[in-house]
């Protein structure tokens, strides 16, 4: 039975490594790894204790409790402050144990076969560690960590943005904050720090440490998680010229590389004539008629059996993002999957399902507007040689 109040939570910034690692974990037969859980255990916090309905609530039942047990007549304003507080902090755990209580129902965790369970958390901005750290206070923190250049090179080309100096610079300041942001985990005590590099290069190795906190020893199927890409950029842009004044440009950038042992690297070599610009990465979709279009390759394998295509990245599909489904509409799609002219389905499938069963579920998704798919026979769609249509 997975230990639910003992999460592995992978951290880091967007486009540094987080599915691979996700993936290398989640084919351990000890570990089940879930995906990007989106700033769910925040909402949900956010939910069940910080909105204003739920703070009224609790403060009636705090003070039903002090009235069926009042404080003997003369108690001092600082101990009915600390009975107080002390009452929060029995609603706390409450509240945490109904956000887990519902994480197990929806996950089935507490059936599983894995000793652990896991996700990952990709936060744009300052997350909520107080969240994470009462509803899972035995939580095991993995921050992935990519150089700071080939991380700015691949957020600037996977959001089809120049990669000009400004662009580097403003990428490189996020990469720092990132790292600062996620390595102040490191004061729970249940703290790896990895790099992208070093998971590539020897993922046995790399992976030593955390593994033996669990518990657990490297397995040999974790390797088969390197068969697969990742969450593809599409284009290779050069790193424009002036590197050593982009670090300097970022105040604390350079120790920050020093210490992880990251070295800028040289600089960019003009682009020799003729050669593709970044402009000429291939096209997410081809329209093939009318309300008919071609899925394109590379898909972004998110886990298990499921494949993601990037239906952001059309133009021309822009206007199925409003049609895609949601919690609150999760039937409104209108598009239909095709492998080789045969339709997949059923449509708007559960997450869970289409990861763990595959065959040809999927689900058109409103809030990213992607298309989360899998193969009839849970086959890589990116090496099966089968064609990929949608129609409306």
């Amino acid at each position: 039975m997975a230990l639910i109040d003992r999460p592995i939570i992978i951290i880091g910034a967007g486009r540094s490594g987080t599915s691979l690692l996700d993936a290398v974990l989640g084919a351990h037969p000890g570990i089940a790894m879930f995906g990007e859980f989106d700033g769910t255990i925040e909402q949900l916090w956010r939910q069940f204790w910080q909105v204003s309905a739920a703070e009224t609530l609790r403060s009636r039942r705090i003070e039903a409790i002090r009235q069926a047990e009042p404080e003997p007549d003369g108690t001092s304003d600082t101990l009915i402050f600390e009975r107080v507080h002390g009452l929060e902090r029995q609603e706390r755990q409450r509240v945490a144990g109904i956000i887990r209580g519902a994480l197990d129902q929806l996950y089935t965790l507490a059936e599983r076969p894995e000793r652990y369970w896991g996700f990952k958390e990709i936060w744009a901005a300052g997350p909520d560690w107080q969240a994470c750290d009462t509803v899972f206070p035995e939580a095991l923190y993995l921050h992935i960590i990519r150089h700071p250049f080939d991380f700015a090179r691949s957020s600037a080309d996977w959001q089809r943005l120049p990669f000009t100096a400004a662009q580097l610079r403003a990428d490189l300041a996020s990469w720092l904050g990132h790292l600062r942001m996620n390595a102040a985990r490191a004061e729970t005590g249940r703290y790896f720090r990895l790099r992208y590099e070093a998971l590539l290069a020897d993922p046995e190795a790399a992976l030593a440490a955390p593994l033996a906190y669990l518990g657990l020893g490297w397995d040999p199927a974790c390797r088969s998680a390197f068969g697969r890409r990742y969450v593809p950029s599409g284009r290779d842009s050069p790193v424009p010229p002036g590197v050593a004044a982009s670090v300097a440009a970022v105040r604390g950038l350079a120790d920050a590389m020093a210490e992880l042992g990251y070295d800028p690297p040289g600089e960019a070599l003009p682009r020799p004539a003729g050669s593709p610009t970044p402009d000429a990465a291939p096209n997410a979709v081809t329209r093939l008629g009318e309300g008919r279009w071609r899925l394109n390759p590379p898909f972004e394998a998110d886990s298990g059996a499921a494949w993601t295509a990037r239906l952001h990245m059309a133009p021309e599909l822009a206007g199925f993002e409003a049609r895609a489904d949601t919690l609150e509409q999760p039937y409104r799609s209108p598009l239909m999957l095709h492998e080789d002219g045969v339709a997949l389905g059923p449509a708007h499938s559960l997450h869970a399902l289409i990861r763990g069963e595959g065959g040809g579920r999927f689900s058109h998704w409103g809030k990213q507007h992607i298309l989360l798919f899998s193969a009839s026979d849970q086959s890589d769609p990116n090496r099966n040689g089968r064609v990929y249509t949608i129609s409306a």
